[in-house]
């Protein structure tokens, strides 16, 4: 039902310049940066935890971190939808970063991933409409 992408966004000037640019990278407490663990424990850069994106965009303005490790559709929309300039951050593709889809499973319920499966069937528009309207389309 829904593609995502968890990747790195930087300030524009930094857009493209590669992964040997980033000394600092922040993220949401209790969010894990997977793509770069390798390079977390080698200490190649570190990781700075906030309790909010909102705290990250505030200490990427202020040059305190290079980028933030965020999932690409919320990070965009918290941007558009905020005071801060939604062009000022972007997500850097050129970087590492993750792209897959949410699934759901079930052993105990196989009711329910039928219920679902019902769901985005039937219901094709809404979803559609929705992802529109979060602006989580690719």
């Amino acid at each position: 039902m829904l593609e995502y992408i968890d990747g790195v966004i930087v300030s524009k000037e930094r857009l493209g310049a590669g992964k040997s640019a980033l000394k600092t990278v922040g993220n949401v407490r209790g969010f894990t940066a997977w793509d770069y663990l390798g390079d977390i424990e080698k200490g190649t850069f570190k990781v700075k935890e906030n309790s909010s994106l909102k705290g990250l965009v505030n200490l990427i303005k202020a040059k305190r971190i290079d980028g933030i490790y965020f999932n690409v559709f919320v990070a965009r929309y918290y941007l558009k939808h905020t005071l801060f300039d939604e062009n000022s951050l972007m997500f850097d593709d050129t970087l590492p970063h993750s792209r897959s889809h949410y699934h759901v499973t079930s052993i105990k319920h196989p009711h329910v991933i039928v219920e679902i499966d019902e769901f985005i069937v039937n219901n094709s528009e809404l979803i559609q409409a929705l992802k529109e309207k979060y602006e989580v389309n690719l």
